[in-house]
């Protein structure tokens, strides 16, 4: 089992996330805390990064960080896809 945490820059962002969107993201949260990649989710690993994934859900982006010896996952950032590689 794995602890998920959720930053609270997040924990922001799904608040003003449709109810849909935010809904199904804690499914997510559900799933990720029994594996840290979840069956049936569009999931892939970052480059650049030993453990850092990102999930599909729609056209948003869950981007998340799993450290295995502290057994925690840790949500580092949602947002819709078009406002995610805009930097």
């Amino acid at each position: 089992m794995f602890e998920v945490v959720i930053l609270k820059s997040v924990q922001h962002k799904l608040k003003k996330a449709p109810n849909e969107v935010r809904e199904r993201c804690f499914e997510v949260f559900e799933a990720l805390q029994h594996t840290f990649a979840p069956l049936g989710y569009d999931i892939k690993k970052l480059k650049g990064h030993s453990m850092a994934f990102r999930i599909r859900i729609g056209d948003w982006r869950i981007t998340y960080e799993v450290l295995k010896k502290e057994k925690e996952v840790i949500i580092h950032d949602i947002r819709q896809r078009k406002k995610g590689y805009k930097r």
